[in-house]
C-alpha cells in the first residue's frame, strides 16, 4: 500500500514537473519565459579570469548593422543595465526574464555586455565587450566575454564643417586590427540636433590607435547611413598610445578644422590652380577669387593657432564656398570652350570670305580669303582654349574612329569650304524672271550685291567704319562683366530701420513661403556668446497656404453680469509674441499704442488690440476677452495704420504674413500677403508660445557690446547654421548677408555711350554717303525700285560691316586678354568664353550699325520721291458695303495744267501696253472721261490683267484736291472675277500705276534739267 502512494505521488510530481515546463514553453513565446545566462569573463592578453566584471543587457541606444556589427547612438554605457558580477573564478550566472533581455523583439536579438571598472581609475579599465545573440527559445544561454585593457576618450565639439552637416560617426581602427576580431564597439554615432559637451569612447590601451571620424548622410534605402567625408586623428599617420585606466580628451571640432585648413583646402586650391593654368591667361577673374580664398585660408590658420575656431571656421567655409564656384565655374569654361569652336569658326570662315570678296573681285579674292582665314584661325587657336580642350577624349566627337586625331584639320577645312560657298554661290542662278516685282530670293541677293560692290567701291571709308565697330566689340568684351556667382553674398539693400542691430533669420525650406521658424540652436548659441549684449525673439503665426486664408482664432467680448456669457466675436488672422522690454528698444513697437499702455514683461493675461477690435466688440481697457479658449486682459489698443507701417530691422513689415494659392494656366501661384493689422493680436512671447496655435519664434534681433562686432557676428552666423541669413542695421544702411547666388554686372553702362557713339558714326557716314549717291539713287528708283528696296541697300551695307566687325572685334577681343595680360594692366574681368557671347557681341554690333542706318536708308529711299506720299501702302479693307479699293498713287501734282497733261501721258502709256506685244501683262478698255478743259472731271477707265487671267481688275484713275492745296491722284480698283485674291490683285495693280507714275516724275525731272 505504502508502495502504491509512493508511485502516485512520483507521477503527481512528474506531472506537476511535466505541466510547469509546458507552462514555461508556452509562456516562451509570450516573453515570459525565465531564462538562464552563464559563462565567464577573462582577459584578452593574459587569459586569466576577471573578478568583478559587470555583465549588463541593452534595451536601447545601439543601433544593429546587417552586417551583425552593433553601432551606440549615445554615449557608451548610459543604457547598460547591470544583471551580474563575476566571482573570483570569473564565472557569472543570472537569471531574467525573456522579454527583458530581447532588444529587438520583432527580430529576437539579445545584446549583452561585459565591463570591468575599478574604482581607483578614472574610467573603464576594459573595453567593455558584447555578445549578440539571435534568440531561438532556449532557456539558457552560455556566453564567454574576452575583454581587453582599454582607457576612454572624452570627446569634446563637434566635427561639422558646413551647415548642412548633421550625422557624424567615430571608429576606432588600429595598427594590427585586433579590434576587428573582437566583438568591442567600434563606432558611435551622433546627431547634431543632440549634440552635447562631451561624449565618452572606450578603446583599447597599450596599442596603436587612430580615430576615424565620418560625415554621414542617411540613405534610406536598407536604413542605412553613407559616408560623405572623413578624416583621422592623427592625421600626419602616426598612431595614438593609451594607458590602461585613463583618459585622453579630444577636441574634434579642432581636429576637423585642421584638417580642412592644412588638407582639404589647400588641395581643393591647388586642383583649382591646375584648372585655372590650363586656361591661361584668360581666367584672370577665377585667378583673383583665388586668391580672396588664398587670403581667407591664411587667415583662418593665424586664427586656429590662437583657438578661435568660431571664425576660423567662418573663413574655412567662405573659402570652401568660393573654391568650389570657381571650380565648376572653370569646368563650365572647358565644356563652353570645346562646344564654342563649332560656333566660331565658321564664322570666321564666313568674314575672312566677306574680307576676300570686298578686296578683290577676281580670282585673287580665294587665294586672299584663304590667306585671312589661316590668320584668324591661328590667331584664335592661340588665344582661344576651345581647339586644344575639343582635342580630348572627353569632348572630342570623333573618339574611338580612325579620324580621331584629325579633328581640328577637317573641321578646320570644313569651316572655311562653308563659308567660301555661303559668300560666292551664285545665287540667282536657276531663278525664273518676274515682271510683276521682284522675288524675295532676288531682292535679298541684289541688296547685298549692290551693298558689297559700294562698299567696295569705298574701301577706306568702309575701313574706317567697320574699325570703329570692332573697337566697340572689343571694348564690349574686355571692359564688362556679367557674373553669377554662388557663395557668401554681402550686399547694401534699401530701406530705413528704426533702431540698430542684426536681424538674424532662416530662409524656408520651402520657397512657398515667406518665413518660417528660426532654429532654437541659434538662438542658444547667441546667448551663449560672449560678445551679445542682447537678444531679441519674435514669435509670429506661421503664414497659411491657401486660396482664401482662413481666421487663426477669434477674440470675444466678455460681460461680467451675464456671467461670463460670450457676446460678439473678432476674427483674428494673425499673432504677435514679444518680449516687451526688448522689444521696445529695438523696434519701438509701444509708439503704436492709442490707449492704454503697451504690455510688460509680466502681463502673461494681458493682451494688445487693434482699435477696429475694440469698436466691434465694445471693450475698453481691462475688460476681459477671450482668445484661443484663454481669458486675457486688454491691456493697450493701438492703431492699426501705425502697426502696418511699423518696420523690424530688415526694412520689411513687422505684421505677420499669409500665403494665397492663386492657379494660373501654368499652375499654382503663390503670392505672399501681409495680415490686416486690424485683425492682429499682441502678447506676451512666452505667452504665444503656449497658445494652440501654429505660432513660432521666426527671427531674433541681437545687438554686441560696440558696432564693429555686428557684421563679423553676422558673418559667422551666416556661415555656420544653415539657411541663416542676417540684416546688420548700421549707422542709417543695411547690409545683407547670405549664402546663395549673385548676379553682378558692370562696365555695360559704359559700354552703351560707346555703342551709341558707333551707331552715330555709322549714321553719319552712310548718310554722307547718300547725299554723295543721289544720282544712283535716282537710277535705280528709275528702273523699278520701290524705296524699301533702295533702303534695304543700306541696310545691307551696315548689315555686312556689322557682321564682318562683330566677328573681328571678339576674336580681337579675346586676343587682347593676352595683350593686357603681358602688360601686367589686365582688368578683371569674367572670361566670355561661351559662344553666346560671340552671338552676343555680333548682336550688339549689328543693331548698333542698323540703328545708324536706319535714317540714311529712309532718307535714301525718299531722296528722289517728291513727297511722303510715295510710300504708298493699301488699306486694311475695301470700301465699306462694296469690293472696291481705294489707293493713293504717291504722286502729287501742284500745277492745275500739270494735271491734264498727266492723264494724258498715262493714257498714252496704257496704250503701250494694249498693243499685241503685251500678252503678260495688258490693258485694256482704255478711255479717257470728261474734259480736257477741266482736267478735275477727267476719269481714266480701264482694265488690268496679268499673267493670263491670274490677275484681272477693273479700274479708274482721278483727282482730288483743289489748285491752292495740290491734286492727289487716286485709283480706284475692283476685282470682278475673283473675291479671294483681290488684295492681291489691287496691289498688282497698284504697283504697276506706280511704274507709271515714276515714268511720269523722271519726264519731269528730266524735261525740268533740259530746259535749264
Amino acid at each position: 500500500m505504502e508502495g502504491l502512494k509512493s508511485f502516485i505521488v512520483l507521477l503527481l510530481l512528474l506531472f506537476v514537473a511535466f505541466a510547469s515546463q509546458a507552462v514555461l514553453m508556452c509562456a516562451g513565446s509570450d516573453g515570459g519565459q525565465t531564462v538562464r545566462v552563464y559563462g565567464r569573463v577573462i582577459n584578452y592578453d593574459t587569459n586569466e579570469p576577471i573578478h568583478g566584471a559587470k555583465i549588463c543587457v541593452v534595451n536601447q541606444g545601439v543601433w544593429i548593422r546587417r552586417v551583425g556589427e552593433v553601432i551606440w547612438l549615445e554615449n557608451c554605457g548610459e543604457n547598460l543595465v547591470v544583471m551580474a558580477e563575476t566571482d573570483s573564478s570569473g564565472l557569472f550566472e543570472m537569471y531574467a526574464d525573456r522579454a527583458s533581455l530581447l532588444y529587438n523583439p520583432s527580430r529576437r536579438e539579445m545584446i549583452f555586455f561585459a565591463y570591468y571598472d575599478d574604482n581607483a581609475t578614472s574610467m573603464f579599465d576594459y573595453v567593455p565587450s558584447y555578445k549578440l545573440i539571435y534568440d531561438d527559445g532556449s532557456s539558457e544561454y552560455y556566453l564567454e566575454f574576452s575583454l581587453l585593457p582599454g582607457a576612454s576618450i572624452n570627446l569634446t565639439g563637434n566635427p561639422f564643417f558646413s551647415p548642412s552637416e548633421l550625422i557624424f560617426s567615430c571608429e576606432i581602427m588600429d595598427e594590427n586590427n585586433i579590434v576587428k576580431n573582437i566583438s568591442i564597439v567600434t563606432r558611435f554615432i551622433a546627431w547634431k540636433s543632440d549634440m552635447r559637451e562631451s561624449r565618452v569612447m572606450f578603446v583599447p590601451a597599450n596599442l596603436g590607435l587612430k580615430i576615424k571620424v565620418g560625415i554621414l548622410i542617411f540613405s534610406g534605402r536598407y536604413d542605412t547611413y553613407e559616408e560623405v567625408f572623413n578624416f583621422t586623428i592623427p592625421s600626419d599617420g602616426s598612431y595614438l598610445h593609451f594607458k590602461q585606466g585613463k583618459q585622453v580628451t579630444l577636441d574634434l571640432k579642432e581636429h576637423r578644422l585642421l584638417t580642412e585648413a592644412y588638407i582639404v583646402i589647400p588641395r581643393l586650391i591647388d586642383n583649382v590652380k591646375l584648372l585655372a593654368d590650363k586656361i591661361g591667361v584668360l581666367s584672370t577673374y577665377e585667378r583673383s577669387r583665388i586668391r580672396d580664398a588664398e587670403g581667407l585660408l591664411s587667415r583662418a590658420r593665424n586664427l586656429l593657432s590662437k583657438g578661435d575656431y568660431t571664425n576660423s571656421q567662418a573663413d574655412l567655409y567662405e573659402a570652401e564656398l568660393i573654391l568650389k564656384d570657381v571650380e565648376n565655374s572653370l569646368l563650365s569654361i572647358f565644356q563652353n570652350s570645346a562646344a564654342s569652336i563649332y560656333l566660331l569658326t565658321p564664322f570666321i570662315g564666313i568674314s575672312s570670305s566677306s574680307l576676300g570678296a570686298l578686296l578683290f573681285r577676281d580670282k585673287r579674292r580665294i587665294f586672299v580669303s584663304i590667306i585671312i582665314y589661316a590668320i584668324l584661325v591661328l590667331t584664335l587657336y592661340y588665344a582661344y582654349p576651345g581647339y586644344m580642350i575639343a582635342q580630348e577624349p572627353t569632348y572630342n566627337p570623333l573618339t574611338g574612329t580612325p579620324l580621331e586625331h584629325l579633328l581640328t584639320p577637317i573641321f578646320l577645312a570644313a569651316s572655311f569650304l562653308l563659308g567660301f560657298i555661303l559668300i560666292n554661290a551664285p545665287y540667282m542662278r536657276g531663278e525664273r524672271s518676274d515682271r510683276r516685282t521682284l522675288s524675295l530670293r532676288s531682292a535679298i541677293v541684289s541688296s547685298f550685291s549692290l551693298a558689297a560692290e559700294n562698299l567696295k567701291r569705298r574701301k577706306f571709308r568702309t575701313f574706317l567704319v567697320m574699325s570703329t565697330i570692332a573697337i566697340s566689340v572689343l571694348a564690349f568684351i574686355n571692359l564688362t562683366s556679367f557674373i553669377f556667382e554662388e557663395g557668401f553674398v554681402v550686399e547694401k539693400v534699401r530701406g530705413i530701420t528704426p533702431s540698430e542691430g542684426i536681424f538674424i533669420c532662416q530662409q524656408p525650406v520651402s520657397n512657398i513661403y515667406p518665413y518660417g521658424p528660426l532654429d532654437s540652436e541659434i538662438i542658444t548659441w547667441l546667448n551663449r556668446h560672449e560678445d551679445v549684449c542682447l537678444s531679441a525673439p519674435l514669435l509670429k503665426s506661421l503664414p497659411q497656404v491657401a486660396f482664401s486664408p482662413m481666421p487663426i482664432g477669434e477674440l470675444s467680448a466678455l460681460k461680467k453680469e451675464i456671467k461670463e456669457e460670450v457676446m460678439k466675436r473678432y476674427n483674428v488672422f494673425g499673432v504677435l509674441g514679444v518680449k516687451p522690454s526688448l522689444e521696445i528698444n529695438i523696434t519701438r513697437l509701444d509708439q503704436i499704442i492709442d490707449a492704454g499702455n503697451f504690455i510688460s514683461d509680466l502681463d502673461l493675461d494681458g493682451i494688445l488690440i487693434s482699435d477696429e477690435a475694440s469698436g466691434e466688440l465694445g471693450v475698453g481697457i481691462k475688460d476681459k476677452v477671450m482668445f484661443c479658449g484663454r481669458n486675457f486682459t486688454v491691456v493697450g489698443i493701438f492703431n492699426s495704420v501705425r502697426l502696418k507701417e511699423m518696420k523690424d530691422l530688415n526694412g520689411r513689415s513687422i505684421l505677420p504674413q499669409n500665403v494665397r494659392v492663386l492657379i494660373t494656366e501654368g499652375g499654382p501661384s503663390y503670392i505672399s500677403e501681409y495680415v490686416p493689422p486690424e485683425n492682429v493680436v499682441i502678447v506676451l512671447d512666452e505667452t504665444a508660445s503656449k497658445l494652440p496655435l501654429n505660432i513660432a519664434v521666426v527671427r531674433t534681433v541681437s545687438r554686441t557690446l560696440n558696432s564693429e562686432q555686428m557684421l563679423p557676428l553676422a558673418r559667422v552666423l551666416t556661415l555656420t547654421f544653415s539657411r541663416v541669413e542676417a540684416f546688420v542695421s548700421l549707422e542709417g544702411e543695411i547690409t545683407h548677408l547670405y549664402v546663395g547666388h549673385r548676379l553682378a554686372a558692370y562696365g555695360f553702362t559704359e559700354i552703351s555711350i560707346l555703342l551709341v557713339l558707333t551707331s552715330l558714326n555709322v549714321g553719319v557716314t552712310l548718310l554722307n554717303s547718300v547725299y554723295e549717291r543721289r544720282r544712283e539713287i535716282m537710277i535705280l528708283s528709275t528702273v523699278g525700285l520701290n524705296p524699301t528696296q533702295i533702303a534695304a541697300i543700306f541696310l545691307c551695307e551696315a548689315l555686312i560691316m556689322a557682321f564682318i566687325a562683330g566677328s573681328l572685334g571678339y576674336l580681337f577681343g579675346l586676343v587682347n586678354y593676352h595683350i593686357l595680360f603681358s602688360s601686367n594692366i589686365a582688368p578683371v574681368v569674367k572670361y566670355k568664353a561661351e559662344a553666346s557671347w560671340c552671338m552676343l557681341a555680333l548682336l550688339l554690333s549689328t543693331a548698333s550699325s542698323m540703328i545708324g542706318s536706319l535714317i540714311p536708308s529712309l532718307k535714301a529711299s525718299l531722296k528722289m520721291t517728291p513727297s511722303l506720299l510715295r510710300r504708298f501702302a493699301l488699306p486694311s479693307g475695301g470700301i465699306v458695303g462694296s469690293d472696291t479699293w481705294v489707293i493713293e498713287v504717291p504722286l502729287k501734282i501742284v500745277n492745275y495744267w500739270d494735271l491734264g497733261e498727266f492723264f494724258l501721258f498715262i493714257e498714252r502709256k496704257m496704250r503701250d501696253y494694249s498693243g499685241p506685244s503685251h500678252f503678260e501683262e495688258k490693258v485694256e478698255k482704255v478711255r479717257l472721261e470728261g474734259d480736257v478743259r477741266q482736267p478735275e472731271s477727267l476719269r481714266l477707265k480701264f482694265s488690268y490683267k496679268y499673267g493670263f487671267d491670274y490677275v484681272n481688275t477693273e479700274n479708274a484713275l482721278f483727282a482730288t484736291g483743289d489748285p491752292r492745296s495740290g491734286y492727289t491722284i487716286r485709283l480706284s480698283s475692283r476685282t470682278p472675277l475673283s473675291i479671294y485674291w483681290g488684295k492681291e490683285n489691287v496691289w498688282q495693280t497698284a504697283s504697276f500705276i506706280r511704274r507709271l507714275a515714276l515714268e511720269y516724275t523722271e519726264k519731269e525731272k528730266i524735261e525740268s534739267g533740259s530746259s535749264t
